[in-house]
């Protein structure tokens, strides 16, 4: 969901950018809006672009140390590794939302959409990602629960060069 919403904020830049060049280059007139709104889809794409990778274990690993460690005690780590982030990326979403409903106040000139809607992008993101990362805690506290013995599937690590292609 969050890589085909991300998508469609990146086309709906790259649409008022384009709206914004022609007009300003093909009929010497400028329009107040699309740079706007361009920015806006900008922010949004990035954020979701972000919670994509999370879903999709594409965010950077340093695994230089893990690999070498005994089974259990890497399933251990990654649980406590995302334990923690749940809990930051819940911190940060809370305190998101916080500005989120001071952004309420103030309004985006040119597109007339209040400013919230704009800082919502970040409390959205850190709230997705806490949802995958929480998926990634219980899967890694199910594999030791199991007495999981070798990593397999969804607990491995993610090769990013396999991702990117």
């Amino acid at each position: 969901m969050e890589r085909g919403l991300a998508a469609i904020c990146l086309a709906v830049a790259i649409m008022a950018l384009m709206l914004q060049v022609v007009a300003r280059y093909g009929f010497d007139s400028a329009l107040p809006w699309p740079e706007e709104l361009a920015k806006f889809a900008f922010v949004w794409a990035t954020f979701l672009g972000a919670a994509a990778g999370a879903g999709q274990k594409a965010h950077i690993v340093v695994d230089l140390v893990v690999g070498a460690l005994p089974v259990r005690v890497r399933l251990m780590l990654a649980a406590l590794v995302n334990a923690t982030l749940v809990a930051l990326l819940l911190v940060l979403a809370w305190h998101g939302a916080r500005l989120v409903t001071l952004g309420f106040n103030s309004r985006l000139p040119a597109i007339e959409l209040p400013l919230g809607t704009l800082f919502m992008a970040g409390p959205v993101a850190l709230f997705l990602m806490a949802i995958s990362y929480t998926a990634e805690f219980l899967s890694s506290a199910s594999a030791l629960a199991r007495g999981a013995e070798e990593i397999e599937g969804d607990d491995a690590v993610v090769d990013p060069a396999k991702i990117i292609g």
